[in-house]
């Protein structure tokens, strides 16, 4: 599944591993997990003359802020990817 907004974010951890957020308001910019956080990137952020405007911001706990475009979320929020341990 594609995520395109947080609400598949939601649905695919939910799915994946039946874990529900500590902090979800539907139609809110911002989900938060045990110990990482999502949103989507409300700006628009310039690197080499193009335009990133579909970036999500995590920020894990302990950690830097990532920006992440949404196929490189969807692998990092799968079974196999970097993230699981931070929400499950």
């Amino acid at each position: 599944m594609a995520i395109e907004t947080l609400e598949d974010i939601y649905q695919n951890i939910k799915r994946d591993f039946g874990v529900v957020p500590e902090v979800y308001v539907r139609g809110e910019n911002y989900i938060k997990y045990r110990n990482i956080a999502f949103s989507k990137n409300t700006g628009q952020v310039m690197m080499s003359n193009k335009s990133y405007g579909d970036l999500y911001l995590v920020e894990r706990d302990g950690h830097s802020i990532d920006y992440m475009r949404p196929e490189e979320l969807e692998n990092a929020i799968s079974i196999r990817g970097s993230l699981p341990y931070f929400f499950a």
